[in-house]
């Protein structure tokens, strides 16, 4: 989402989502090394990719705008 951020050029927003995706990778290898420690095995599978779009933008006052409302 960092990167849907920062193509609409939401700095502040893009710069959020990386703290928020850098502290949720230390979570996961929080748990990885749990895992590990207890002789475990982490396998890791493919997961899907995250859509390209978000369906509709973001103003700049905050709201999403749309182009299916009625």
């Amino acid at each position: 989402m960092a990167a849907q951020f920062e193509s609409q050029s939401y700095d502040g927003f893009a710069h959020w989502m990386r703290l928020q995706a850098r502290e949720e990778l230390e979570h996961a290898m929080r748990l990885f090394d749990y895992v590990n420690r207890r002789g475990g095995r982490v396998v890791l599978q493919e997961i899907p990719c995250p859509p390209e779009e978000y369906g509709g933008r973001w103003t700049r006052s905050g709201t999403r705008s749309s182009t299916n409302r009625q």
